[in-house]
């Protein structure tokens, strides 16, 4: 199981951009209900029948997506204007790693913070907009971005790490909702063990 988290929190899937989560679900659901379809929207919805076509139908969700951003613009320096996706910290933002999801690839980057001698009093003691922070991902232009797939609207999400502390306790990123995720997949795993009469939709949702 451990494993298992491991790979969905890893995973980076900000909202709107949930396929590689998605992929997971479904690999996970697959052996254990009778169908799973994708609705237009990105939405996973695993059916499991139950015994009594006049059984209850029961629903359990958990949402695919994580916090992140999106790339807003590209300076004439190189560097990447980005848009944050979700409701996150400003605090967090400064020398996070990320990647860039392009069309033509993913790429790097690291999210500057413009020197002390630039900022406000009020910035330096407190926390710095995300309008006053972007990425460098090593362009010398924005010609140069360009050329390596940049586009408005990426998708923009943090890198990840796993690791187990002491007392069994896990340190990782999109914790909301890939436990939720993880608890999904063990219900319907042990459901498909146990006779009941109610249908069951496990949905993977998406933003």
């Amino acid at each position: 199981m451990i494993a298992l988290l491991k790979e969905l929190t890893l995973a980076e899937a900000s909202s709107g951009g949930e396929t590689s989560v998605r992929e997971i679900l479904s690999r996970e659901l697959q052996p254990h209900v009778d169908s799973i379809s994708i609705d237009p929207l990105g939405n996973l919805i695993a059916k499991k029948m139950g015994s009594s076509k006049s059984g209850p139908k029961l629903m359990i969700t958990a949402h695919m997506d994580e916090i992140g951003a999106r790339v807003s613009s590209i300076q004439k320096n190189g560097l990447v204007s980005f848009l944050k996706i979700g409701f996150v910290d400003d605090r967090i933002f400064p020398t996070r790693i990320v990647t860039i999801h392009t069309s033509s690839g993913d790429v790097d980057g690291v999210i500057g913070m413009p020197a002390p001698h630039l900022l406000t009093e009020a910035e330096r003691q407190g926390t710095i907009p995300v309008t006053k922070l972007a990425i460098d991902i090593g362009a010398q232009s924005g010609e140069d971005a360009e050329k390596y797939g940049i586009q408005i609207g990426d998708m923009i999400s943090f890198k990840g790490q796993f690791f187990r502390l002491k007392n069994n306790i896990v340190l990782t990123k999109a914790v909301d909702d890939r436990v939720g995720v993880l608890v999904l997949i063990e219900v319907m795993k042990k459901l498909a063990l146990e006779p009941h009469k109610a249908t069951v939709f496990a949905l993977g949702t998406v933003q």
